[in-house]
Order: structure tokens, then C-alpha cells, then sequence
């Protein structure tokens, strides 16, 4: 899992680019902010 503030659009390309697949938005209490919860799989060899 990662998250990045919506109001962030480079750390959103980079996660998306990527493959981040967006879960949800969520609020964070301690910073005040909407985040972009994404999730990424890993390749495993």
C-alpha cells in the first residue's frame, strides 16, 4: 500500500506508472489532508 496527497500529481503519475491500482481516498487526521490510497503488487522470481 501507498498513499499520496490528491493535490499531488507527479507522486500520482509516478505511482500509477507503476501499476498503483487506487483502492480509495482517504482523510488523515494528523496532517488535515485527503490521500489517494493505492495498492502495488510486486513481482516475485
Amino acid at each position: 500500500m501507498v498513499t499520496c496527497n490528491i493535490d499531488n500529481i507527479a507522486s500520482r503519475k509516478i505511482i500509477e506508472k507503476n501499476n498503483g491500482k487506487l483502492m480509495e481516498t482517504i482523510f488523515d487526521e494528523e496532517e488535515n489532508e485527503d490521500l489517494y490510497k493505492y495498492s502495488i503488487t510486486l513481482a516475485t522470481n
